[in-house]
């Protein structure tokens, strides 16, 4: 899939995230973009496609921050540049109090 075929509405937000592999490896990754339906991020190590995985991060709104935890699937990779590999994460699975917080934060 390409990174612009989402059928979500995404907005440019930059959080610190973590992202956790099936392995349990965690890699330090930055969001870049953040929709209903997914979130585009920057990583170091490139993640492959199809790779399942977790993300937090950490929501700020106006009553304060949110924590947000989804878990889903790499749908697209590039890179590698100076900034590392930047990937897009479709969500799978995501509490509806995450989802919540992700449509507040989008409004």
């Amino acid at each position: 899939m390409d990174r612009n075929n989402r059928t979500d509405g995404r907005t440019l937000m930059r959080f610190p995230a973590v992202v956790t592999l099936k392995d349990t490896t965690k890699l330090n990754a930055e969001t870049i973009d953040i929709s209903l339906g997914g979130v585009g991020l920057l990583v170091s190590e490139k993640i492959r496609i199809g790779q399942y995985c977790a993300v937090t991060f950490d929501a700020l709104l106006k009553d304060g921050i949110h924590p947000i935890v989804a878990f889903g699937q790499i749908i697209y990779s590039i890179g590698p540049t100076d900034e590392g590999y930047t990937v897009g994460l479709q969500f799978l699975n995501i509490a509806p109090t995450c989802s919540k917080a992700i449509k507040e934060l989008l409004d």
